[in-house]
């Protein structure tokens, strides 16, 4: 059973993520409800011609975290208004819905990047993707 107005919001700061991220804010204050907001790094190690090996994903998470700080400051958040959440993977659709689950979300409030064409046939798109996943409601903010 989901837990009654927790709203998971996937946000990689783009224009798409902020504007799912507003929306997902109206809606957890006029239903008293939680905010997660999720950002996925798709970091696979690095193996250095020097040899040993380099992972990017601490340096992608401090700046992840860093990018939510000046969010959280910009929309005057306190830390109990929003938790913020950095995992990894590659196929961030997955992600999104494993994590979805693991909270019991209400509902997955996400932005799109509005590709069409060519590039949406190569790429795909998270959004879609994320819906086949998820078991719980996806909500997607247009830009």
């Amino acid at each position: 059973m989901a837990t009654p107005s927790l709203y998971l919001v996937p946000l990689d700061f783009s224009r798409g993520s902020l504007r799912a991220f507003d929306y997902a804010l109206s809606l957890v204050r006029a239903t008293k409800g939680k905010l997660v907001a999720l950002h996925v790094a798709a970091v696979e190690p690095i193996y250095p011609p020097t040899g040993g090996r380099f992972d990017f994903y601490a340096l992608l998470e401090r700046d992840a975290r860093e990018d939510f700080r000046k969010l959280a400051k910009r929309k005057k958040l306190k830390p109990e208004d929003c938790q913020f959440i950095v995992a990894r993977g590659t196929n961030f659709a997955e992600v999104i819905a494993r994590q979805a689950k693991k909270m019991r979300a209400a509902m997955i409030v996400m932005g799109n990047h509005g590709r069409t064409g060519l590039q949406r046939f190569l790429l795909g798109s998270v959004a879609e993707r994320t819906l086949r996943y998820a078991d719980c409601p996806v909500l997607i903010v247009k830009k």
